[in-house]
């Protein structure tokens, strides 16, 4: 009897501590899943951005400078009719010419020693751009050795390179021009230098036009 007693108690104590043992692992079990329902989980670091190249800038297209036009070559000389000539008057015409001519940017100008005409239309026929503008006095009455002035006219002639031919020629009258202030009389020989120097630069104009470039006072 006592050992059977015994055996009952021993197992009663086993199933108790077996229950107290289970009991304390399902608290264990519920403690451990709170834990882990209450923990957050980190962010992971997000793959740093791989940046982009740089995109090039467009290139700006420059607008290409217009080339300037070469300037027309003109050579503008004297002739002298006759050995004695009024030398003085034919300069200021030609100087006149010269004057109007270098106020034109389309040509490029220049001045050489005296030719007759053959000689001028030689000159710009053997050249293969330079025109000829040949300048000379010539008078209705007298010649340009002697008499009045004031009857001198200017005549141009140009000639075109490569063919020496005549491209344009005239004669220009000096007008009634009061020349400058102070010069009240219209047969004075400042009167007569102003209006050869105005004929002079009216053979420029002429000249310009003949070769299609618009004279400078009519820009």
């Amino acid at each position: 009897m006592h050992n059977a007693a015994c055996s009952v108690l021993h197992a009663g104590l086993r199933r108790s501590v077996s229950l107290l043992l289970f009991a304390l692992l399902l608290v264990a079990a519920a403690s451990f899943a709170q834990a882990q329902s209450g923990r957050r989980i980190p962010k992971q670091p997000g793959s740093p951005e791989r940046n982009s190249p740089a995109q090039p800038e467009p290139t700006v297209q420059q607008p290409t400078p217009k080339e300037s036009a070469p300037l027309l070559p003109i050579l503008a000389v004297k002739n002298l009719q006759t050995v004695g000539s009024s030398s003085i008057f034919t300069d200021i015409a030609l100087g006149g010419c010269l004057e109007e001519l270098k106020q034109s940017t389309a040509v490029e100008v220049s001045s050489g020693k005296d030719k007759n005409r053959k000689e001028a239309s030689d000159y710009a026929k053997a050249s293969k751009d330079t025109y000829v503008v040949l300048i000379q006095l010539e008078s209705d009455t007298f010649d340009t050795m002697g008499g009045n002035p004031r009857s001198f006219y200017v005549s141009y002639v140009a000639f075109a390179p490569g063919t020496g031919k005549v491209k344009t020629q005239g004669h220009i009258y000096q007008g009634q021009s009061r020349g400058p202030v102070g010069v009240p009389n219209p047969g004075s020989t400042a009167s007569i230098e102003y209006e050869l120097r105005r004929c002079g630069r009216e053979a420029a104009d002429r000249v310009l036009d003949a070769l299609n470039i618009t004279p400078p006072r009519r820009h």
